[in-house]
């Protein structure tokens, strides 16, 4: 009784104190008042090994740091990946250093049936997020080729020329195919040709390519059969992000029995043997 007696004469001081006398002013006490709490620690303790953990990777960084630390990393580097492309897609970078071995072996081995080894380093360098892809999809896409009659060889230089075309689902790989085969009038054997030649150009942007085929056709004059002969013998021609102006757009293709062809009528006996850039 003694104390709660005290504790009620300090309470009424306190309060005659700020509130007729102003010992204080308001936000002093308020201070006051939070500096008496118990401020509780930032980090708490963990017995815990967290050496293991990634961190948040930043804008820029080096993947070298992370070798010694990273089984996965490991492995790119004895397959020849070039890291220092990868690290330069930090949100791709990020992800890769979080798989497993376990999580990737299975797609190298996979991949290794159509690239040959000395290639390998390179396809997931151009392509590591095919990591990311299901395995069972992967397959799926190859046995979709296999029933288009496709033979193992040109898989290979499908999937060797192209490292993304995987990346792409049967039915949007079966819709790209018809559209080259009905827009060019392609037989089955051609399509094929057409698909392992180039098959980057199958998966390419469409509409470049339908902007690409307005220009010859529609510009340049060519009938739909000098365009067929056209995309089988140059089909890098479709993905030119530029194209010449004028009657001297394609006068400037190498001399082949080919291309001989296809523009000798068009651009007269004159025509220039010497390619001003890389058609193959």
């Amino acid at each position: 009784m003694i104390y709660s007696g005290l504790v009620i004469k300090i309470f009424n001081v306190s309060k005659l104190s700020i509130g007729k006398n102003n010992f204080c002013s308001l936000s002093s006490c308020y201070s006051n008042k939070v500096s008496t709490k118990t401020v509780s620690p930032v980090i708490n303790s963990s017995s815990e090994d967290l050496s293991n953990v990634i961190p948040h990777l930043p804008n820029t960084f080096n993947l070298a740091a992370y070798v010694n630390q990273s089984e996965v990393l490991k492995k790119l580097l004895y397959l020849n990946v070039n890291l220092n492309k990868i690290e330069k897609k930090p949100h791709v970078a990020e992800k890769i250093m979080k798989l497993n071995f376990d999580d990737i072996k299975d797609h190298i081995l996979f991949i290794k049936d159509y690239v040959k080894t000395d290639n390998i380093g390179k396809f997931f360098t151009i392509n590591p997020m095919i990591f990311y892809e299901s395995l069972e999809d992967l397959k799926i896409r190859v046995n979709y080729l296999q029933s288009k009659r496709f033979t193992h060889d040109q898989i290979e230089q499908i999937i060797s020329k192209n490292a993304f075309w995987l990346m792409f689902s049967t039915i949007r790989i079966d819709r790209r195919l018809g559209f080259y085969q009905d827009k060019f009038n392609l037989i089955g054997n051609e399509i094929r040709f057409l698909a392992t030649k180039q098959p980057k150009l199958i998966t390419y942007n469409l509409q470049h390519v339908m902007t690409n085929t307005f220009v010859i056709k529609e510009e340049m004059g060519f009938e739909d059969h000098e365009m067929k002969q056209l995309i089988l013998e140059k089909p890098k021609l479709w993905m030119l992000k530029t194209f010449f102006k004028g009657r001297t757009a394609l006068c400037v293709l190498p001399r082949t029995e080919a291309s001989k062809l296809v523009v000798e009528d068009w651009c007269g006996q004159g025509w220039r043997e010497t390619a001003v850039m890389k058609w193959e």
